[in-house]
């Protein structure tokens, strides 16, 4: 760290500062210092305030918060590093009697960290640091001498700019108006040296060694260094040897030049080659259609490979060992070089494409069968003056392979099966692929048969095609919503028999189901009157006639009915009360039901009491009837006299 020391311009005025205070009559230690906030290596003067009993004070022990300590009653000392120390002074008296006290020193210390910074141009700031004052009172504040910006002089970190290539001093200050203490950073800005590793370089394994050529470092330093396994001479030499390149490869060298804070770097390569035979591969021959062909060479690595030719061919991509040639369409002999470049290594080979003429094959159109008839016949083109072969990868048999019209058999299984008829004249072989389509018929149904009520449409139930396209008809004159919907409605539905046929179809494979749709008529009904009886125990129901359907009688509450199935039947072991009876008629899925009531009420004997004489001169009377036991009565009179209550 460096330090610039500010010596104080005066004293300061001595300030009585009394830590502790005490009567006399009291034994108290208390001392007094002539500044409580001073600059590090300023000396401080403590005096002793302490007082007793009735003996004097025998001993002082002072600590002062950085190490050092006294015995003197009056001592001065001196601080050497900054901060806030506890100052305590232990006072001891003629009957052993001790009393302490402790104080805050503040000891001011500018601290601006690091001291010696570096940047690399063409950067132009940089960031200072310091501490911070410990006690309020002090200020501290950045200043420079130079021409950069603080930005914020008055904060412990600030950001210096318009700092060019050279050195810069700044100060960071601390004071309290008495003494003052600061401490420096220096700025220094570097200039970089932009390094050239030299040119990459090409050797042969037989001379594994190679000199590089890098820029001078100055005034900088240099240093090469390398991921591989090669061994560099003198690595802080430009012009170091390289050895140790005793295997084919690249080799990366790294020259990184230092000058500071400016660090830069720059790589060559050196590529080790080994001479490489070339193999242009083997002779072929080719059809004139489509007059193409992949070369076949070994590969070149670790060189490059290149193929030429004089004819008329195109090599589509020249540098690949399966490089496709075309061009080829006319009979003859090509030849073709593949030239191998390793560094300053070239070989060359040469091979050679007979073209001849080719017959184009043609299998036929695509065919499609049904699993019901598992054969076909392929139609392929005449393969003269060439011959022909059929081929399969299926489990189809082939009868006549060489046959362009051959019977194939064994299509018994769903599925695609695929036919290659190849015509070959001479080297040229011609193919075509035809397909044939095998169909699993979907089978068909139409759902169950329905019995519907007097209905007029209906909803149908056919299953949805695995495969291939459903389609309703019907052989009645209904209405089909949608004859493609396995569940399509249907309406106009007449009475009796309605008759639809789903049918699948796949390809040449067709199913048909049928499904009836019966209507029924609805015959309503009708029970007859409710009927009142008294006092009787049969009775005759009056139901309507159920044809088409059949009619039953059933009993809800009592009551015996002799013909269940007539329409007027006889119902007996009525007595006193309400019968209900359900007149229910049945026609194929139609229902209907009726309802009639028969009341049977008991006969009461009516008493109207015995016969009165009243005079004429009353004019009234009053009557003497029975109270019914049920039901109710009622007084009438062909007479003028009035009933007052009937």
């Amino acid at each position: 760290m460096i330090r610039i020391r500010f010596l104080k311009k005066w004293y300061c005025a001595l300030a009585l500062m009394l830590i502790s205070f005490t009567s006399k009559a009291q034994f108290t230690a208390a001392f007094s210092v002539n500044d409580s906030i001073v600059c590090i290596s300023n000396s401080v003067s403590f005096t002793d305030l302490s007082s007793g009993y009735s003996g004097s004070i025998v001993s002082w022990s002072w600590t002062f918060g950085d190490g050092g300590i006294s015995s003197a009653q009056n001592p001065n000392h001196t601080y050497n590093t900054g901060g806030i120390k506890l100052v305590t002074l232990t006072v001891t008296d003629a009957a052993s009697q001790v009393r302490s006290v402790t104080h805050n020193m503040y000891i001011i210390e500018a601290i601006a960290t690091p001291n010696v910074v570096h940047i690399c141009s063409p950067a132009s700031s940089t960031t200072l640091y310091a501490n911070l004052p410990i006690v309020s009172g002090v200020s501290a504040n950045w200043f420079t001498p130079s021409s950069a910006t603080i930005v914020s002089p008055l904060n412990d970190t600030t950001l210096v700019t318009n700092l060019t290539s050279g050195t810069y001093i700044f100060f960071w200050v601390q004071t309290d108006g008495a003494c003052s203490d600061a401490d420096q950073v220096t700025v220094i800005v570097d200039n970089p040296i932009v390094p050239n590793a030299g040119p990459d370089q090409s050797i042969c394994i037989s001379t594994p060694t190679a000199t590089l050529a890098a820029s001078s470092p100055a005034p900088g330093t240099g240093l090469w260094t390398t991921t591989s396994s090669a061994t560099i001479t003198s690595p802080s030499s430009a012009s170091s040897t390289v050895t140790g390149l005793n295997t084919v490869g690249t080799y990366t060298f790294v020259w990184t030049v230092t000058n500071f804070a400016c660090v830069f770097r720059d790589t060559m390569r050196i590529v080790v080659s080994a001479s490489t035979t070339p193999n242009a591969g083997a002779d072929q021959a080719v059809c004139a259609i489509p007059g193409t062909a992949t070369l076949s060479a070994t590969s070149p690595s670790p060189g490059t490979g290149l193929w030429t030719t004089i004819s008329s061919a195109t090599i589509s991509n020249p540098t690949s060992i399966n490089a496709t040639v075309s061009g080829l369409t006319t009979a003859g002999t090509y030849n073709f070089i593949w030239t191998v470049t390793n560094g300053s290594c070239v070989n060359k080979d040469t091979m050679r494409i007979t073209v001849t003429a080719t017959i184009v094959a043609s299998a036929g159109s695509d065919l499609q069968v049904c699993t019901t008839t598992p054969t076909a016949t392929l139609n392929g083109s005449n393969p003269a003056p060439g011959t022909g072969l059929w081929t399969t990868t299926s489990s189809a048999t082939i009868v006549s392979p060489t046959s362009a019209t051959t019977v194939i058999n064994g299509l018994s299984s769903a599925g695609f099966y695929f036919f290659v008829w190849s015509v070959t004249n001479g080297a040229c072989v011609s193919r075509d692929t035809m397909a044939i389509i095998v169909r699993a018929p979907s089978v068909s149904n139409a759902g169950p048969d329905q019995s519907l009520c007097g209905a007029t449409t209906a909803t149908m139930a056919g299953n949805v095609p695995s495969a291939g396209a459903g389609v309703w008809t019907t052989t009645a004159s209904a209405t089909i919503t949608t004859p493609s919907s396995p569940t399509t409605g249907v309406s106009n539905l007449i009475v009796g028999n309605n008759t639809f046929i789903w049918t699948i179809t796949l390809g040449a494979c067709i199913t048909r189901d049928t499904v009836v749709i019966h209507i029924d008529q609805l015959v309503t009904a009708n029970a007859g009157p409710d009927q009142q009886l008294c006092n009787l125990n049969t009775a005759t129901l009056a139901g309507n006639n159920a044809a088409p359907g059949a009619g039953t009688w059933s009993a809800v509450s009592g009551g015996t009915i002799t013909t269940p199935s007539s329409p007027t039947s006889t119902v007996t072991g009525l007595v006193a009360g309400v019968y209900n009876f359900v007149w229910t008629i049945v026609n194929g899925t139609c229902t209907s039901r009726d309802t009639v009531r028969i009341t049977v009420s008991s006969l009461i004997t009516a008493t109207a009491g015995a016969d009165q004489q009243v005079c004429a001169s009353t004019g009234t009377a009053t009557l003497a009837g029975n109270t019914p036991s049920s039901g109710s009565g009622l007084w009438t009179t062909s007479s003028s006299a009035t009933i007052t209550t009937p």
